[in-house]
């Protein structure tokens, strides 16, 4: 029997066509590639800051454009939803901590993730390295939320070496048992313990798992890959050598830090240079970006304030898109929000008109293709309350202006002293927010924010106040993280 080869056919008469015409072969959707850093700060760069050395993301940072005002939430679980569901953390109900290992909850599974609108044309989604929006039931987990296979840990934090999660005690006999029993070990292939990678630095293993998703991609689908490496969260395990020496003159505690920057920036040049080898580099999208500000205050200078703070530290983060019709190492100083990645990646892949009813972010490739003004002009960074505690919090930013209404670090704090305060800055002429303005002499302008923010409250959803569940802790499962408990 002659084997039909009509469709092979087809396909090679479409590829010499287009050769004779001039033109290329139509290369399909982009592939959308997110490689995302966790506690990264704005000095934690060689472009920032000459005394780290990143040479992998300073070469990418070449080849793509830099968001300049790119704003993500302070904290990493509600950065993590925003980006996959377009919606702001507050109307998730996420905005005030992180998924915690032992708390009953998680992003609501009845809201459709990125990865299951882009299987609709056509794409396979894989998750490596960290989850942290919840698994105390199996509907929470990546595996169930359209991602095709998952490898990495569904806390927020493990040992780099070992996969344990650190757990501190309470003192005393009674309290080294309850720390026993929370202690446990957290890394899965899909829904399964794994082992793999024994002993091997986090940011390698997670970059030689990217690599191998890479390698085994058929490319006759586009590939959603999002790497999200736990470096350089603490706690801060002593890297190879190889990342410490250059700073053998560094503090210990900071040299560790800093080593484990640069073992993440060479992480993020093999994943990069995988997909070179994959012949997939020339039309895909790298989206290079932080979940939110450094943890230390020092690791976000000159901006003010870190990681669980409202201030530029805490949510002003590094960001870099590379892709096909972006121009390389230029400076973008549009305004973008996390949302934004959302409706932007739904866009590339031919899925705008997918779009759900109430995400409101912006499409950015043509504006950052132009260098132009940017489709925003502000945000809502924040809004929560916690009635049980009498606290209030809100940030928006809109134009120059920048305001802060009650507190200033996360509702997960309690400082009741603030809860009234209010801080108006201009953000263009004090970008370190160093002088606060009078909020009476410009009260005209403090009212409209604050309307703003009034206006969005109805869309806004509070969480509620969760205990641990002692069901969850691995020492009732033979040590291990675990799901069902919920």
């Amino acid at each position: 029997m002659t084997p039909d080869t009509s469709m092979d056919c087809t396909a090679l008469i479409s590829v010499l066509l287009h050769h004779t015409l001039g033109q290329p072969p139509n290369p399909g959707p982009p592939n959308l590639i997110v490689l995302m850093a966790d506690d990264l700060g704005w000095a934690d760069v060689s472009w920032h800051n000459p005394a780290m050395v990143t040479p992998h993301l300073a070469r990418l940072a070449e080849e793509s454009v830099t968001l300049n005002r790119s704003y993500f939430h302070p904290k990493c679980s509600p950065s993590r939803a925003a980006l996959l569901t377009g919606f702001h953390p507050h109307e998730l109900g996420l905005q005030r901590a992180g998924v915690g290992r032992f708390h009953p909850y998680g992003l609501d599974p009845s809201i459709k993730l990125l990865p299951e609108f882009l299987q609709e044309a056509g794409y396979r989604s894989h998750l490596v390295g960290k989850w942290h929006l919840g698994f105390c039931n199996s509907s929470y987990l990546p595996t169930q939320r359209g991602f095709d296979s998952f490898f990495g840990q569904w806390s927020h934090v493990v040992d780099y070496y070992t996969r344990m999660a650190p757990v501190k005690d309470d003192g005393g006999r009674a309290g080294d048992l309850l720390a026993s029993m929370k202690a446990g070990y957290d890394l899965h292939n899909n829904d399964d313990i794994s082992h793999k990678y024994p002993g091997e630095f986090s940011p390698e293993m997670y970059a030689e798992e990217a690599e191998t998703v890479i390698a085994s991609h058929n490319s006759s689908s586009p590939l959603f890959l999002m790497v999200a490496f736990q470096a350089p969260h603490n706690p801060f395990n002593e890297p190879p050598q190889r990342y410490s020496q250059p700073y053998s003159n560094t503090p210990l505690q900071s040299s560790h830090r800093a080593a484990t920057i640069t073992a993440l920036d060479a992480a993020v040049g093999k994943v990069v240079a995988g997909l070179e080898r994959a012949n997939l580099l020339s039309n895909s999208y790298i989206l290079f970006t932080s979940d939110n500000g450094g943890a230390g205050a020092r690791n976000n200078a000159p901006l003010r304030g870190k990681k669980e703070q409202m201030y530029e530290g805490g949510i002003r983060v590094i960001s870099l898109l590379r892709g096909p019709g972006l121009p390389s190492g230029k400076v973008w100083d549009g305004l973008t929000h996390v949302t934004d990645w959302f409706p932007t990646f739904l866009h590339l892949a031919g899925l705008g008109h997918r779009r759900p009813e109430g995400v409101e972010g912006h499409h950015l490739t043509p504006h950052m293709a132009a260098l132009g003004s940017g489709p925003r002009t502000g945000v809502i960074h924040i809004i929560d309350q916690d009635c049980q505690k009498g606290l209030w919090q809100a940030a928006i930013r809109e134009g120059d202006y920048k305001l802060i209404w009650g507190q200033s670090d996360l509702l997960a704090k309690y400082f009741g002293r603030k809860k009234y305060k209010m801080e108006l800055y201009n953000i263009i002429r004090d970008p370190y927010e160093e002088v606060p303005l009078d909020v009476e002499e410009h009260s005209v302008r403090v009212a409209a924010l604050q309307a703003r923010v009034l206006a969005a409250l109805p869309r806004a959803t509070f969480p509620p106040h969760y205990s641990n569940v002692a069901a969850a802790m691995p020492g009732y499962h033979q040590g291990n993280f675990t799901t069902g408990w919920c």
